[in-house]
């Protein structure tokens, strides 16, 4: 007689804060390049059964930047990296994981003017779950121009020749032409 196979039920939730500009929790925030940012997986088995072998795994889109700081909160017993995976061998019914860590904006060269949105994806599995939970937190990256700053011609012809030989001799030549031939009083 075989034993029925308990099965977990996950829940994960992400968020983002900006550390650059001191906003609190949520699932998006507005960030500038550059910015530091630091974002929180929390994992925790919501069915009273305990979650076996969990791996974690943060997706970063393109320019943002691990910038590591990773802390695991609620247990001890992991390992790896949650951009490549981090694994846990149980986690315990009742018991919530938190992790976070540090990212990075790329420069304000990486992104194009006006807003971009960055979505940093992560997922969970479990050997005994039932779903396999993913989450997301969003990034609304803003790159300004800076207003006035242009190229603004500051002579004739911005050739140091031209403006300073060419054009007073010509100039000259054609009064002396003028004179000669009584144009003048």
């Amino acid at each position: 007689v075989g034993s029925l196979a308990q099965t977990a039920q996950l829940t994960v939730t992400k968020t983002v804060r900006n550390l650059s500009t001191g906003t609190g929790w949520a699932t998006s925030t507005a960030a500038s390049p550059l910015d530091v940012l630091m974002f929180m997986v929390t994992i925790q088995p919501s069915s009273g059964q305990s979650a076996q072998n969990v791996a974690v795994r943060d997706y970063l889109p393109a320019n943002l930047v691990y910038n590591d700081q990773m802390i695991v909160s609620g247990t001890s017993n992991y390992s790896g990296y949650i951009t490549t995976g981090l694994n846990f061998p149980t986690i315990s019914a009742g018991q919530t994981v938190t992790i976070t860590y540090q990212a990075k904006l790329a420069q304000a060269s990486n992104f194009s003017y006006g807003t971009s949105t960055l979505t940093n994806n992560v997922s969970v599995t479990s050997s005994n779950s039932s779903n396999n939970p993913v989450s997301n937190a969003s990034v609304v990256v803003t790159r300004s121009g800076v207003y006035g700053a242009s190229i603004i011609s500051t002579g004739l012809t911005n050739n140091i020749w031209m403006d300073s030989f060419i054009l007073p001799l010509m100039l000259a030549l054609m009064g002396l032409w003028m004179y000669k031939s009584g144009l003048f009083f």
